[in-house]
């Protein structure tokens, strides 16, 4: 299944903020822990190095995505396949250089928001955000 997403510029973390940082073998994800309902955050997943063939496959479970909205994302999604519990998108990056692929985000509701994240068919990183109204 392809679907289209909005793509993004570069983006930040709004100064003051504090950004969680986690990971597992082969990547790092930076998020912010807190938020407000309606209000806009970015997680960032560092890759540090990207294979030969430049693919990255990023795995999301789909019950973080269906917590959240999606605003864009960055660089540019070629693909996506869904499956029952999870939504992988795939990049092409420049090979053997790191990447960092950003994704905005928007909280639809208040609540805790949890979810998984990591390389497709690797080791998946928690994401936990306590969201206030």
């Amino acid at each position: 299944m392809y679907m289209s997403l909005p793509t993004m510029r570069k983006g930040a973390p709004q100064q003051g903020t504090t950004l969680l940082s986690t990971g597992v073998r082969g990547l790092s994800v930076r998020y912010e822990p807190f938020g407000e309902s309606g209000s806009s955050s970015f997680i960032h997943a560092d890759v540090p190095r990207v294979s030969s063939d430049g693919l990255v496959f990023l795995s999301l479970s789909r019950e973080y995505l269906e917590a959240i909205g999606l605003k864009g994302i960055a660089p540019e999604v070629r693909g996506v396949q869904v499956s029952r519990d999870h939504v992988v998108l795939g990049f092409h990056c420049d090979p053997g250089r790191s990447a960092t692929i950003s994704i905005e985000i928007t909280f639809d509701r208040p609540g805790l928001i949890a979810g998984e994240l990591g390389l497709e068919n690797g080791p998946q990183v928690k994401i936990m955000q306590c969201i206030a109204p």
